[in-house]
């Protein structure tokens, strides 16, 4: 079986926050990342339906101020695999693109 993965991923172990109305805020730990998303290890009880949108922060990050919006693709054992839609820095949705800008600065 081929890889179809448009971004290659790589393995981490970084905490991370989910945000979503029907857990309001937990703290898990993101298992692998790409340029076009993240999978994210999570409870169960604490899955959302796949096309179900919620919000991440990374706490390990350089900008923990940053939220990204996600979009909730697969459940796989143990977690989630979810898409980056875009990002909020104060309040301001950015394209995924321009995240560079706010983690130079």
């Amino acid at each position: 079986m081929s890889e179809q993965r448009a971004h290659k991923r790589k393995l981490v172990n970084a905490s991370i926050k989910l945000f979503h109305d029907s857990f309001g805020e937990i703290d898990s730990v993101a298992r692998d990342i790409s340029n076009g998303g993240v999978f994210v290890i999570v409870q169960p009880e604490h899955e959302i339906p796949v096309g179900d949108e919620l919000k991440m922060t990374l706490q390990e990050s350089s900008d923990t101020n940053v939220i990204f919006n996600m979009k909730v693709m697969r459940h796989d054992k143990g977690g989630m695999g979810l898409m980056f839609l875009d990002f909020e820095v104060d309040g301001q949705s950015y394209e995924m693109k321009n995240l560079n800008k706010f983690w130079s600065r």
